[in-house]
């Protein structure tokens, strides 16, 4: 259940972790509604400098889209760090929103459709926990 009241829908809804403070909803709104239509975003204090957001979308195929961004945005948030640690420009002194994590609420870091194939494909039953050991060394 989320603070508004209304029920979080794990297929429909993401969880991005790590977002600066400084970062309004209307920019995460933005930056995510490229997949589907957003229904409604809610922000939540995560640390002292940090925020979390979920992104509950219209349908799941959204939801799904977000979480395949997983990997781009691993490689991205590396470069943007690396960036702005040679210009000595840290939080705070207008450096770029960073998004670190995204993920369903059922804890994996890929889309339902990818699992259900996998299943199909006979995978290693142990490539989700693979998959989150390596999102976890990316963002350390």
């Amino acid at each position: 259940m989320s603070r508004s009241g209304q029920p979080l829908d794990l297929k429909k809804t993401v969880k991005v972790s790590n977002i600066s403070k400084l970062t309004y909803g209307i920019d995460i709104k933005e930056f995510f509604s490229f997949s589907s239509e957003i229904l409604y975003v809610e922000m939540q204090r995560e640390s002292e400098n940090t925020q979390v957001v979920y992104i509950t979308y219209k349908d799941s195929h959204g939801a799904d889209t977000a979480i395949l961004l997983t990997a781009a945005m691993q490689k991205f948030t590396m470069k943007i760090v690396s960036m702005m640690k040679g210009e000595k420009l840290y939080h705070g002194q207008g450096g770029p929103i960073i998004l670190s994590q995204v993920q369903s609420l059922d804890g994996y870091f890929f889309p339902s459709s990818f699992r259900s194939k996998a299943k199909e494909e006979r995978l290693d039953p142990g490539f989700a926990a693979y998959g989150k050991r390596g999102a976890r060394k990316a963002e350390a």
